[in-house]
């Protein structure tokens, strides 16, 4: 395998595969995935085809996160702030995520690679959720790569749901005040 870093900051070197040695891999890689609007303008090409672009790297990514050994590989890929996107483009962005899920649910579990949706799913597409499920159950005993892939996330949210069950579990005096 070939796996080049790209250069992100000036001094940062290109690292191959064949020079990372087990003891530096990092056990659990958090991504945010952005700069894909970004990157499709600057080729003068549609933003479907940058999300397109994004979608196959991120194939990539997995396959090698699994070929290096990372336990755990957390893609933020879809934010509660996308939902502002004009419709057409939430639309590309939801169709894309049910189209890769579709296409490689199968390569997931056959390489061995546990998939995980995190975020407020309750306001996804059902046919969407759909495929996250028949993906997530098809790859739940997989072991050799945890995947998740955060949908429909945003740290305010985050927070307030932490703090609503809390509340929660006081009223249910599950939980001391204390």
């Amino acid at each position: 395998m070939n796996l080049a870093v790209k250069k992100s900051k000036p001094g940062i070197p290109a690292v191959s595969a064949e020079e990372i040695s087990k003891g530096q891999i990092p056990r659990h890689i958090a991504i945010i995935m952005d700069g894909n609007r970004r990157w499709a303008k600057e080729r003068f090409l549609p933003v479907y085809a940058g999300h397109k672009a994004g979608a196959e790297a991120l194939r990539n990514i997995v396959e090698a996160s699994a070929d290096l050994g990372v336990e755990v590989l957390t893609v933020f890929a879809f934010s509660l702030e996308n939902w502002r996107r004009s419709p057409d483009e939430v639309n590309v962005l939801l169709n894309l995520f049910e189209y890769f899920v579709k296409r490689e649910r199968v390569a997931l579990h056959r390489n061995g690679i546990r998939f995980q949706i995190l975020g407020r799913l309750q306001d996804l597409p059902g046919r969407l959720l759909e495929e996250f499920n028949k993906t997530i159950t098809l790859t739940r005993e997989n072991r050799r790569l945890t995947f998740n892939l955060a949908m429909n996330y945003g740290s305010r949210a985050e927070i307030t749901d932490a703090v609503r069950g809390i509340a929660d579990e006081v009223k249910q005096q599950a939980l001391s005040l204390d």
